[in-house]
């Protein structure tokens, strides 16, 4: 029943498709669950691991209060830049590159989801427009 040293160096060999098939069925599961969530908790979730991540980066790194923090980290996400207070250790700006791209991500995912949330609503009301619009346009010719 024990395992000899020859047997111990033998690599573990794992079939690698079916362990690719359960990881792809988990993150299925999981973005389909993300995407049947509430616009308004997406939002609350997304602002969550921003501000977490400045949270945690410029505690670490500059050691700032968390107002500032959380002031830095706003005007960063809102673009504003007032240039009051910067990061100057190379922790800091790393965070911040960080959270310039995450907000960039951010911004553009939550205004995806206000513009579908809006072409949902009115998505009726658009194709009647749009054929009015086609029914009243002249005919191109070729």
């Amino acid at each position: 029943g024990r395992l000899t040293y020859s047997e111990m160096d033998q690599p573990l060999l794992v079939d690698k498709t079916s362990a690719q098939t359960v990881l792809g069925r988990r993150l299925e599961s999981c973005w389909t669950a993300w995407r049947n969530l509430n616009s308004y908790l997406k939002c609350a979730i997304c602002l969550l691991v921003y501000y977490s991540i400045a949270m945690i980066g410029y505690s670490q790194s500059e050691r700032w209060s968390t107002l500032d923090i959380i002031y830095f980290s706003t005007i960063t996400l809102t673009t504003v830049g007032y240039g009051d207070i910067a990061p100057k250790t190379t922790g800091g700006k790393l965070t911040t590159i960080i959270l310039i791209y995450s907000g960039i991500l951010l911004v553009g995912s939550l205004l995806a989801d206000i513009f579908e949330t809006i072409f949902d609503a009115h998505e009726g009301v658009f194709l009647e427009e749009l054929k009015e619009i086609r029914r009243e346009a002249p005919p191109i010719d070729d």
